[in-house]
């Protein structure tokens, strides 16, 4: 007996069967619709839409009748903010003009380079050529290799207008805006570069409400401040025409400022708006800011006829000047043994000065010499304290600016440092951070602690060394006993 499925299902499941087919047959005409729309918004071909884009956003660029200008920052704490003035023609070209100082650019002068609009996943601005916009989109080398400041020279446009232009990196995403000149951009630059150079000196004090922090303006247009806990920030800034400018607020002892301007006496930047000052360095300040004070290491040199009269020689010439007994047997026996078939030798040997320090120091760096070539076989040839040469080759390798500088084995060592006036004209000086080769040279850390311990110290200037360098004799406020005479190497 054939049965009839259909006949007998249930009524309910009979209309559920049907729901599907209902609801397409409603749905149609919401599908055609959406299909006419579609027609409508792509009724134009790809590249007729395209040209409009370049067109439209040419239109703005260059309708601008002195160009547009942008303060740039690259980076959180890389690099500080540079200010970019440019002038775009409808002809695909753009003159540029900046507060940026590189090898190949001079602050300042115009530079004509290209540019173009195009489409990816929305208009972008792209700076063609090469001119100074692509200096901190560039490779840094040295240590950071081929990595950059983070600049870029894509930039996808978010939102344009005769008034504004915002601007999102296509690489890195951070954010630039443009706004119209309303002056020649030769002259606005003209007025950042002059300010500059009304600004270009050190800041070491940072004075907040009633209270003193240390600080440094470093190269980069980094301020780099040392907070209470130890810690040292740098804080990215900016100069404009009446002083500089953080990219972020800074907040000290419950104050924030984020924008500084020059006194009525040209010389001190006081915070906009809060109790914040910048000084002017101090005369002490100002005698280390840019120089090298180095003790006086000096290498003596003899000439040996007979190999065999090297042991004499050594027990003759030893004194308490030599640093270390070994550091003098261990040059004699090197050079003996590479010069065995020559019949005359010559050698030299590491002195420094004991009459240039109190004895109580020389130790202290005796001690030091001895540890490091019983550790490592390594000679102390040299220690200066101020500019910090590792952190100019390559600020990377090294935070600080200023340090205790060692020369061991033919390799750098330092100790960061930062100084300042104690306000009763005395130098302070406090070792900060460990720096280059540091971690495996801690038997150096008794001449930095030793010399931090007993400042601040009077400065007493010298007669002057032979070939002009200055001498300045560091005595210990708290110490008399305490002292040391050092040179000056102007960097």
């Amino acid at each position: 007996m054939t049965h009839n499925m259909t006949h007998n299902m249930p009524t309910y499941l009979r209309r559920q069967r049907m729901l599907p087919l209902l609801l397409t047959l409603a749905m149609l005409p919401l599908l055609c619709s959406c299909e006419r729309r579609d027609n409508d918004v792509f009724e134009k071909p790809a590249m007729q839409r395209m040209s409009e884009t370049v067109a439209h956003y040419t239109g703005i660029l260059s309708a601008a009748q002195h160009g547009w200008i942008m303060e740039y920052f690259a980076s959180d704490n890389l690099v500080g903010g540079y200010t970019f003035a440019c002038t775009f023609g409808e002809d695909g070209t753009v003159t540029t003009i900046a507060d940026l100082s590189t090898d190949g650019y001079t602050p300042g002068a115009p530079q004509k380079s290209l540019y173009r609009i195009t489409s990816d996943r929305g208009a972008v601005l792209s700076f063609d050529s090469y001119s100074v916009f692509h200096t901190l989109s560039e490779p840094r080398g040295g240590s950071m290799g081929n990595t950059s400041y983070g600049g870029d020279y894509e930039f996808v446009i978010t939102r344009a207008s005769a008034d504004s232009i915002f601007l999102k990196g296509k690489k890195h995403g951070r954010p630039l805006l443009m706004l119209p000149l309303a002056e020649p951009a030769g002259e606005r630059i003209s007025r950042l570069v002059e300010a500059e150079k009304s600004m270009d000196s050190p800041r070491m004090r940072i004075t907040v409400g009633g209270q003193e922090f240390a600080c440094v303006k470093e190269d980069y247009r980094l301020l780099r401040i040392y907070h209470s806990n130890g810690e040292a920030r740098p804080y990215p800034f900016i100069y404009t025409a009446q002083g500089m400018k953080l990219l972020h607020p800074l907040t000290l002892a419950g104050l924030s400022v984020q924008e500084f301007r020059i006194d009525s006496d040209g010389k001190t930047l006081k915070g906009v708006d809060a109790n914040v000052t910048l000084p002017y360095p101090t005369s002490v300040e100002l005698s280390m800011a840019n120089e090298q004070w180095g003790f006086n290491f000096y290498y003596n040199h003899d000439t040996v006829v007979y190999r065999d009269t090297l042991k004499l020689l050594v027990s003759e010439k030893m004194d308490t000047t030599y640093l270390s007994a070994d550091s003098v047997k261990y040059t004699y026996e090197l050079v003996a043994r590479d010069t065995v078939l020559v019949d005359t030798v010559v050698y030299s040997y590491t002195v420094l000065d004991s009459t240039s320090m109190c004895s109580e120091l020389f130790g202290v760096l005796q001690k030091a010499a001895a540890d490091g070539y019983s550790a490592y076989g390594e000679i102390l040839g040299g220690l200066y304290i101020g500019v910090n040469g590792v952190y100019i080759t390559d600020r990377h390798v090294d935070p600080s600016p200023y340090a205790f500088v060692f020369t061991s084995g033919g390799y750098s060592i330092s100790y960061g440092l930062h100084f300042k006036d104690d306000g009763s004209g005395n130098l302070d000086i406090t070792p900060t951070v460990p720096g280059l080769n540091f971690e495996s040279s801690s038997y150096l850390l008794p001449v930095v602690t030793y010399i931090g311990d007993n400042a601040p110290y009077r400065l007493e200037p010298q007669q002057a060394a032979p070939g002009g360098a200055g001498r300045t004799k560091f005595v210990s406020a708290k110490n008399g006993n305490v002292w040391f005479v050092l040179q000056g190497d102007d960097n």
